[in-house]
């Protein structure tokens, strides 16, 4: 026996168990943990943390301790309980939010599986009460004076800031036409916080003469995946083209400051956040496209972080361009997030990506897995539509959905991209109302591999 499964065998002090789980996992670690375990819960799950030590404890909950795992992690007895606290407490903060009069209130342990069909939506932006104004200035005013006296790197500004930020937020809130619409979904994330979203819960009329559409060809996840992948190859050509970068960020600013806009409207949003493009190494397997962080980073690193200002004030005036291209870059963002819609940000990317001149299909050409990740039935309808019926009758009796996949691969025309990767894919259609503008669940991006998959 290895100390491994020694180790395991831990979980219990029942000897005559310990030899018959020893034998059932014939000595295996993993194997023994699993039948010791079966009918436990890890203090460190998502429902267990949730809830919390103290209150399993409380009403009499034990834990089993894994005497060589990092940290106190063990095992939760009566998982029955755990599940009645976390449902209790969760319909406890269900409750709060059905008193302040939401149209939709669901509370469940895990995320609902049909999020990504619901649109989601926003809070708004309120006007300042007197009091907040005036306390808003007055930190300004402090901030200021501490600065002009003791330098901006003072300890006495950071607690100002983030008063004043705080007050910011609490700016952002629901009103009450949303609430009497809108509908609230709670569930427990895997690292025990609480997942929320908001979404429009009381159905709209559908316009006469409307349809659901056929099945669309590409799952949530796999469209979001590829709306990355073109989102870092639009990135890629913008860091090249510092007097396109300067515009994008000229029309940003005048966007919000001049005309109205939300920041979540633009395709570029002012301010310091990257853009995750993160895809798996198997969907670009194709193509050398490299994140443009990286090349920031390798090209700029000799910028210093102590005296940034200074070394940026004295670049030639083409670096600080491609600085500027680079940085840029990094904030450009046509993601669509599985279970999202593309609302006018995109529309503005498609701009964006019209703008560099880019050729998608010369930085990336579908790979096998992009076929691997698609459904039976999408794979076919696609050769339908790209090749012809008899190309796809002939291959819809492949059996084997691998064989399948690259039947379908070879068969489609030379530089062909999948419909989210195209220029264009996300133009904003005619009749569009700027009312039904649908920026996506930002908590999504925590959970982007949600059962969508299982769509496919």
């Amino acid at each position: 026996m290895s100390l491994e499964a020694a180790r395991a065998l831990t979980l219990t002090d029942d000897h005559a168990q310990q030899v018959k789980v020893a034998k059932a996992a014939n000595g295996q670690a993993h194997a023994i943990r699993r039948l010791l375990t079966t009918d436990k819960v890890a203090t460190t799950s998502g429902a267990f943390l949730f809830v919390g030590q103290d209150a399993y404890a409380a009403k009499g909950g034990t834990i089993t301790p894994d005497l060589f795992s990092q940290g106190d992690a063990g095992y939760a007895d009566q998982p029955e309980l755990v599940q009645e606290l976390a449902e209790e407490k969760l319909d406890g903060i269900a409750d709060e939010y059905r008193a302040i009069g939401w149209y939709e209130v669901r509370a469940q342990l895990d995320r609902p599986y049909d999020l990504y069909m619901k649109g989601s939506i926003y809070p708004a932006t309120r006007e300042p009460t007197d009091a907040e104004a005036e306390r808003f200035a007055a930190i300004e005013a402090e901030i200021e004076a501490i600065a002009e006296a003791e330098g901006e790197d003072s300890a006495r500004i950071e607690p100002l800031s983030k008063e004043r930020d705080a007050i910011n937020e609490g700016l952002r809130d629901f009103n009450q036409q949303q609430v009497v619409i809108g509908g609230v979904a709670l569930w427990i994330s895997q690292d025990g916080t609480l997942g929320k979203s908001f979404y429009r819960a009381k159905a709209e009329p559908k316009p006469k003469g409307t349809s659901t559409g056929p099945t669309p060809l590409y799952s949530n996840s796999l469209c979001a995946d590829l709306s990355r992948i073109k989102t870092k190859i639009v990135q890629e050509a913008v860091a090249a083209d510092p007097a396109l970068a300067l515009d994008l960020v000229l029309d940003s600013l005048a966007g919000q400051l001049l005309h109205g806009a939300h920041s979540y409207q633009m395709a570029l949003e002012v301010q310091a956040k990257t853009i995750t493009t993160t895809v798996a190494d198997e969907l670009m397997a194709t193509s050398d496209v490299r994140p443009v962080e990286e090349t920031m980073a390798t090209r700029f690193a000799s910028v210093p972080e102590e005296g940034r200002f200074e070394a940026i004030r004295a670049m030639a005036t083409d670096d600080k361009m491609a600085l500027l291209a680079g940085l840029v870059a990094m904030t450009v963002d046509g993601t669509v997030f599985a279970g999202g819609s593309p609302g006018k940000r995109h529309h503005h990317f498609e701009q964006i990506a019209r703008a560099t001149g880019v050729d998608i299909a010369a930085r990336w050409s579908a790979p096998i897995a992009l076929f691997d990740k698609m459904r039976r039935a999408a794979m076919i309808d696609l050769l339908r539509e790209e090749v012809g019926a008899p190309s796809a009758e002939n291959c819809a009796s492949i059996k084997k959905k691998a064989d399948l996949a690259v039947n379908v691969s070879g068969r489609l025309p030379a530089n062909w991209l999948p419909a989210p990767m195209k220029i264009g894919a996300f133009d904003e259609p005619e009749g569009y109302d700027d009312a039904d503008m649908d920026a996506e669940d930002t908590e999504s991006m925590m959970d982007d591999e949600m059962a969508d998959d299982e769509m496919a």
